[in-house]
This record gives C-alpha cells, sequence and structure tokens, in this order.
C-alpha cells in the first residue's frame, strides 16, 4: 500500500517523465511525417534519401555528368549543390536583402547588377569577376537564376546561389512556425533542373578547371537545428534521471 507521504514524490516523479519523454515521442512521431513529406518530393524525381544529422534528410542523385546532394532540415532550411568542375567564386542575393551573418565577409567588395528581366533585383558578388556579365547575358543561364531566386517559397527567409571551386549550391532558408509558401514537387524539380542548367552554363564560359574528386567530403551543409528539439532533449535530459532518483526515493520509504 502506498503511504501518504509518498504521494507527492509519485506525482512529482509522473510529471517529470511526462515532461522527459512524452515530447520526445511528440518530436519523433513530428520528424517522420517530415522525413515522408520531403521523401514523397525528392523520392519520384530519382533522388536516394537517408537520415541526416538529428533532425534533417539527405537526397542524392546520379545523372549523367551531375551529382546532385540535397539536404533539407526542419524549418524549412534546404541546401542543393551539383558538382560544377570550375575554379570560380560567385555569390548571387537578393539586392534588398543580405543575410547578417555575410554582410562581414562582403564588405571589402563590391556588387554587380545586371538589367536583364527579372535580374534587376538582384546583387552579384563579387564585381571583380570578369566573366559574369557575358555570363549574364546568357538565356539559358539568367533563366536559371530566376528560378532559383524567385520561383516557389515566396515567403523564405531568404535564398541564395553560390558558386565555389567545385559545386554550385542554392540555399533556402525559412524561419521556424513560418510558412514559406509553396514548396512541392515540382518547385523542387525547377529548382534542381536550373542548378543543372547554370552547371552547364558555367562549364562552357571558359573558366579554369578544377577536379571536383578533390571536394569529396571536405564540404558540409550548414546545419539547422530546430530549436523545439534542444527543448526535447534538454527535458528528456533532466527529467527522466529525476524521474529515476525519485521512484528510487519511493521505494527506499517502503
Amino acid at each position: 500500500m502506498i503511504s501518504s507521504s509518498s504521494v507527492p514524490i509519485l506525482i512529482i516523479a509522473a510529471i517529470m517523465l511526462i515532461t522527459g519523454v512524452v515530447p520526445l515521442i511528440f518530436y519523433y512521431l513530428s520528424s517522420t511525417r517530415n522525413a515522408q513529406h520531403w521523401d514523397d518530393i525528392f523520392m519520384p524525381l530519382g533522388f536516394t534519401g537517408e537520415r541526416f544529422m538529428i533532425n534533417g534528410r539527405h537526397y542524392s542523385r546520379k545523372f549523367g555528368a551531375h551529382a546532385i546532394d540535397a539536404y533539407v532540415f526542419k524549418g524549412p532550411a534546404m541546401d542543393i549543390r551539383i558538382a560544377v568542375p570550375v575554379n570560380a567564386h560567385l555569390r548571387i542575393f537578393q539586392r534588398d536583402f543580405i543575410p547578417p551573418q555575410m554582410i562581414a565577409g562582403l564588405r571589402q567588395t563590391q556588387p554587380v547588377f545586371s538589367y536583364m528581366p527579372g535580374l534587376e533585383d538582384l546583387a552579384f558578388y563579387p564585381a571583380e569577376t570578369p566573366w559574369l556579365p557575358t555570363f549574364l547575358d546568357g538565356v539559358r543561364a539568367a533563366k536559371a537564376i530566376r528560378v532559383l531566386m524567385k520561383d516557389g517559397a515566396e515567403q523564405a527567409a531568404y535564398r541564395q546561389v553560390e558558386l565555389a571551386p567545385g559545386e554550385l549550391n542554392f540555399h533556402l532558408y525559412a524561419a521556424p512556425g513560418d510558412t514559406p509558401g509553396v514548396i512541392d514537387q515540382d518547385t523542387v524539380n525547377r529548382w534542381v533542373s536550373s542548378l543543372e542548367a547554370m552547371a552547364d552554363e558555367l562549364q562552357e564560359a571558359n573558366l579554369p578547371h578544377f577536379d571536383v574528386s578533390l571536394q569529396s567530403g571536405k564540404s558540409s551543409p550548414t546545419l539547422h537545428l530546430d530549436s523545439r528539439l534542444l527543448v526535447f532533449i534538454m527535458a528528456a535530459f533532466f527529467g527522466i534521471p529525476v524521474c529515476m532518483i525519485l521512484v528510487f526515493l519511493f521505494l527506499m520509504m517502503e
């Protein structure tokens, strides 16, 4: 029989158990639904998928000359990258908004602006890129950039196209809880196709060659950890041990 003095301990233990375990169960179910959502988008496009880190998914596809990797995190945040054997640098931002964390690295350079239809509100860094004006005059390249920087996810916090030696990247981020707009299978397919088109145009731009095999395993996507996950982990980390201690004390009192 449970003594009256033990009841508060059992109540506290039950509360701690609920606080530590139940949120993790809900987060697991939410993550499973999120993974299925992205699988339904990427898998029909020929990608294979797997869990990445704690709250992300990694999708990969090798089609012809293009090796593509996509990393998706809750938020959502997305990084899509394609190998491209050129040694050059380029960053494309929305002209009126550059993420604060990027500003420091751009202070020593000036942007290039284009008056091509659909590119007027974009900023291209750095200005010391002699091949850029000719590249932007290409209809296919201009269309690819427009799609990446404007199509779908109209309410995303920011998006960026970045060229680094050996790879071309598309970054998109929406703050947790915000609705970024449409990110469906058709939208992702347009983004991937546009990255492929832009990669093809870069290879035809007579840029210095880069051996993409040197890039393998050296780059990693920006990690986007869901703050709710950290709360749940902390709750479980402290809640479950405390619960076990309380139960132990209750057994000692019997």
